[in-house]
């Protein structure tokens, strides 16, 4: 059964079939059947142009202008990602499990710094008594819907409202000459890189199917019984993402927000022989 949740911004922009029905029982032996898919909403609201450029990335061809122009990833490239590194990690790919992990630590750490870095810039905003100074605000912010259907994919989404945050903050404070321009350059550059690496953090993990299930890779590459195509995968995993800690290896530690694990991968040549 499909448990996934699907997002919609609007309760009304949901079908029909979905829409709340009225339900009359008098006697506890009627059977009255099972509620329906779970249906909600999710919007973020961004008030700077920084803030928007982060969720929607931009492609190459916007870019054309510039004599180096590419494709920079955003918000949606983002999920589309690690849905796949979720699905994998519930078949029981050890490295995807290991890159959710990870996902979290970047998470924690790049919360950690937007909050220190918001902290420091108010302190200056408070710095004189009398003065009040008021953060800015966009008068048309825009409110973006989003449509996600696993946890990681929301990571990002506190971030860049958090981001968001601190560009109004930084912009006020250089308006209020609390900082300089360079100063407000430099943390608009540093706000935006931090929100993209962590937007980049799921390219570390590579996709190798079941050559590199859990058990296998617990095996280890000098298992001579192991098929050749899996000894290279093996081979090939540790160069491109690294040696699995041996707690994830083993299961003993996994994401908080990490799917169960339904269905793991199997090698059938393995199998064979």
């Amino acid at each position: 059964m499909n448990t996934s949740t699907r997002i919609f911004s609007d309760p009304e922009e949901r079908p029909a079939s979905a829409r709340p029905e009225s339900i009359v029982v008098t006697d506890s032996s009627v059977y009255v059947g099972d509620p329906g898919p779970l249906w909600g909403g999710s919007k973020i609201t961004l008030h700077t142009r920084q803030g928007r450029n982060l969720v929607m990335g931009r492609s190459a061809q916007e870019g054309a202008a510039s004599a180096k122009a590419y494709r920079i990833k955003g918000l949606f490239d983002y999920a589309r990602q690690v849905r796949q590194v979720a699905h994998y990690a519930s078949m029981d790919d050890p490295y995807a499990d290991w890159t959710l992990l990870k996902l979290e630590a970047a998470y924690k750490e790049t919360e950690g710094w937007l909050k220190h870095t918001r902290q420091e810039l108010e302190g200056k905003l408070t710095a004189f008594r009398g003065v009040d100074i008021h953060i800015a605000e966009s008068v048309h912010p825009i409110k973006v819907s989003v449509q996600f259907q696993n946890p990681y994919a929301y990571l990002p989404i506190y971030l860049i409202a958090d981001a968001d945050q601190l560009f109004l903050t930084i912009l006020t404070a250089a308006h209020a000459a609390r900082i300089s321009r360079d100063q407000k350059e430099k943390l608009m550059r540093e706000v935006s890189a931090k929100i993209r690496a962590f937007i980049y953090a799921p390219d570390g993990w590579r996709f190798l199917g079941a050559l590199v299930s859990r058990t296998v890779v617990s095996r280890g590459v000098d298992d001579e019984t192991l098929h050749p195509r899996i000894r290279k995968a093996l081979a090939e995993a540790r160069q491109l993402m690294g040696e699995l800690p041996q707690e994830v290896l083993d299961r003993t530690v996994r994401g908080e927000f990490a799917p169960d694990i339904r269905k793991p991968m199997v090698f059938k040549e393995d199998e064979e022989q």
